[in-house]
């Protein structure tokens, strides 16, 4: 499993509690790694995986409301495009 969060993914393995803001999402990892499988988790940057950060900008647009889409919505097909081609996204990095 892939997380973008290395809040996150420091903190799943560690039985504490942890800040208000990972709290649910840790919470929810931690009920689903308990499950009868074998995950591995790992940091990945937001920029290796454009098409899972826009579908997840799309979920917190729309709430709670679940949509199944027949085809991809036209910005994410772009997107999966680009990730097929091959074209790299850089990074910026505050020094």
């Amino acid at each position: 499993m892939h997380v973008d969060s290395k809040v996150i993914v420091k903190n799943l393995p560690c039985d504490g509690d942890v800040g208000v803001a990972g709290f649910r999402l840790v919470q929810k990892i931690r009920q689903l790694l308990e499950l009868d499988w074998e995950v591995k988790v790992c940091h990945t940057y937001r920029e290796a995986n454009f098409c899972v950060d826009a579908l997840a900008a799309m979920a917190c647009r729309n709430g709670s409301k679940m949509i199944i889409y027949e085809q991809p919505p036209a910005h994410i097909s772009s997107l999966l495009f680009a990730d097929f081609v091959g074209i790299l996204h850089s990074r910026s990095v505050a020094l």
